[in-house]
């Protein structure tokens, strides 16, 4: 049995044609985009297995952040307070709801600091 994304056909030689998924209504900037939402959103297609354990990911970013629960690592670290957070999108949330400010903004107080005070609060 054919999926009916699959008979989705776009001629992407024209820059007007925009991907457009049929069941979320969903429309895409570009068709790469569109075949990995129908992969990961409706197909359920699982690529990426953890290693260490039997879980599986549609995306090889979600099986990066999976792993901080083996290895208890979390990268995304604020530079204003001691949370620290495995995903990037977790400590914009934390940055703007608990300090007012964006990462970006936090990231330029880091980078204003001097740098023995840098290393003195590490």
């Amino acid at each position: 049995m054919v999926h009916p994304f699959w008979s989705f056909q776009v001629e992407w030689s024209s820059p007007a044609v925009t991907p457009y998924c049929s069941i979320c209504n969903k429309t895409f900037a570009s068709y790469p985009n569109f075949r990995l939402h129908v992969r990961t959103s409706h197909l359920a297609e699982k690529r990426f297995k953890c290693p260490l354990c039997e879980r599986c990911f549609t995306q090889k970013s979600y099986l990066r952040g999976h792993m901080s629960s083996h290895t208890g690592m979390r990268e995304f670290v604020c530079r204003l307070c001691p949370r620290a957070y495995v995903y990037k999108k977790d400590l914009k949330r934390h940055a703007l709801r608990r300090h007012g400010m964006s990462v970006e903004e936090l990231i330029g107080i880091q980078q204003n600091i001097p740098k023995n005070v840098q290393d003195s609060n590490e």
